[in-house]
């Protein structure tokens, strides 16, 4: 009888001897007096100036850290992922951990959308102005199916999406907690994250996201203030964007926050004017 088994992830540190080589993910914008870089897979993201994008090039093209500043900053782009063990192959890494996540028998994943109502009236948006919340009835259904599917002594997550959550966070909220407690009962874990426009993410209602429980957020821009008004603005054409980075500026020290940059080849050259207004907000 035949069997097969889950591919052996690569290891992501050096071995002895080996040297180092640049992420194939790394990429760097220069905006005046600043240079943006990130590597897009750690997500990490860096802030610096031209003179110091000069010595990042020098190592990143393979040059030595002869010197303290140098050595402190090649620790840096290690940490970051911007150098990489010359033995690592990143695409191998990437499919690897995709096929695990795949076929990995280690618990439950649920995708919820509560609602598919949206307070925004994006141009390219699919979602219903009007629709209604997920009733009592589909709750009691989705909550025996967790109590079915999730095996004991393992974990659960679940990401809340729409339409835009924050119009039904009474319902995030109901079944967060009977979530929560299926959890406690077969000693699991419980992770869950909230994807939303970030227009409604005041103190409310980050009172009803600590009472669900919710770990993380994400947070969707369109690149830089005048991209992402013209694209994302309420149904009466009010812009957003302002009420959005405070709102992420008052939320991020209590939840983290992931965001969502929409780039495409109109507003890609602006993207370091939303990075700057992120920078100033921090």
């Amino acid at each position: 009888m035949g069997f097969s088994t889950l591919p052996v992830l690569p290891h992501d540190a050096p071995a002895a001897g080996d040297s180092w080589k640049p992420s194939r993910y790394n990429h760097f914008v220069e905006k005046g007096p600043v240079v943006w870089g990130t590597n897009f897979r750690s997500m990490a993201l860096i802030r610096i100036s031209p003179e110091q994008y000069r010595h990042v090039s020098y190592l990143l093209d393979g040059g030595i850290p002869d010197s303290d500043y140098r050595q402190n900053l090649h620790k840096d782009l290690v940490k970051g992922k911007f150098l990489v063990p010359s033995s690592l192959d990143e695409l191998e890494l990437m499919r690897v951990r995709n096929w695990s996540s795949r076929f990995a028998n280690n618990g439950l994943t649920l995708i919820i959308a509560p609602t598919l109502r949206c307070n925004f009236a994006c141009k390219y948006c699919y979602v219903d102005l009007n629709a209604n919340k997920m009733p009592p009835e589909d709750r009691t259904k989705v909550v025996r199916f967790v109590e079915r599917k999730l095996p004991e002594n393992t974990g659960m997550s679940v990401v809340w999406t729409g339409g835009d959550p924050s119009l039904a966070t009474d319902v995030v909220e109901d079944l967060s907690l009977q979530f929560h407690t299926v959890c406690e009962r077969k000693s699991s874990t419980y992770w869950a994250t909230l994807i939303t426009n970030g227009y409604l993410l005041h103190d409310q209602m980050r009172e009803r996201l600590r009472r669900s429980k919710i770990t993380s957020l994400q947070v969707s821009l369109d690149g830089s203030r005048e991209f992402h008004n013209a694209s994302r603005s309420l149904p009466n054409q009010t812009p957003t964007y302002d009420t959005v980075l405070q709102n992420v500026g008052d939320t991020c020290d209590e939840f983290p926050v992931h965001l969502r940059i929409n780039v495409d080849a109109k507003n890609q050259a602006r993207i370091p004017d939303l990075l700057q207004d992120l920078h100033r907000g921090g």
